[in-house]
């Protein structure tokens, strides 16, 4: 990974909102590199060079983003979490900040706040290494 360049992976159902929160991230200069599914991003080596995961909570695919959140903790992976959803549910929000993610978006979500998110993830990598 680049300190210049960071990768961010994007893990979302929706080609749409992916697309779209992969060009406000490349006009800021970070790589981006998306997966549709829980699976496709566990099955990619790619997915070890982002400085930050961005999980949508309702990946329909039968995984939830915390299932995947989870199965990234238990491989001890320590890659910081975004979880993203498009339905406001504080129950489910409760879980995961309780999980320990950087940032909790509803979507859509201005992308300052997507880049506000992305930029403290990226920090909390930088400070580690």
């Amino acid at each position: 990974m680049s300190a210049d360049f960071p990768i961010v992976a994007i893990v979302d159902d929706d080609i749409a909102a992916r697309r779209s929160m992969a060009r406000a991230l490349a006009a800021q200069h970070f790589h981006v590199k998306q997966f549709a599914s829980a699976q496709q991003y566990w099955t990619s080596a790619e997915a070890n060079e982002a400085c930050c995961v961005l999980i949508d909570m309702d990946l329909g695919d039968g995984i939830t983003g915390l299932d995947l959140a989870k199965a990234i903790r238990s491989s001890n992976c320590p890659i910081p979490i975004i979880f993203m959803t498009g339905s406001a549910d504080w129950a489910i929000r409760a879980r995961a900040e309780a999980f320990g993610c950087v940032a909790y978006l509803e979507k859509p979500c201005p992308a300052e706040l997507l880049l506000a998110a992305v930029r403290k993830a990226h920090a909390t990598t930088t400070s580690v290494i």
